[in-house]
C-alpha cells in the first residue's frame, strides 16, 4: 500500500510504503519517498531481493 503523507496546512507531499499480508500483519518502510512511483519501485526491489516471504517473517530489523 502506497499512501500520501499530506497533512492539512502543510506542504509535505511525501509518500510512505506499507506491505500488508493476508494475516493482517504489516511491514512499514521507515523512509519516505518523493513520489508514489519511487515507493512502488522500492517495494518491487525488496520483493525481488528478499522474496515474498520477507513480508511474513517477524523481524525487529526494518527492511530499509
Amino acid at each position: 500500500m502506497v499512501m500520501r503523507n499530506a497533512e492539512a496546512g502543510t506542504s509535505d507531499e511525501s509518500w510512505s510504503l506499507e506491505a500488508i499480508d493476508t494475516d493482517e500483519g504489516s511491514t512499514v518502510w521507515t523512509d519516505l519517498f518523493a513520489t508514489d512511483h519511487e515507493a512502488y519501485a522500492e517495494f518491487i526491489k525488496t520483493l525481488e531481493r528478499e522474496g515474498i516471504a520477507c513480508f511474513r517473517q517477524a523481524s525487529d530489523t526494518p527492511i530499509n
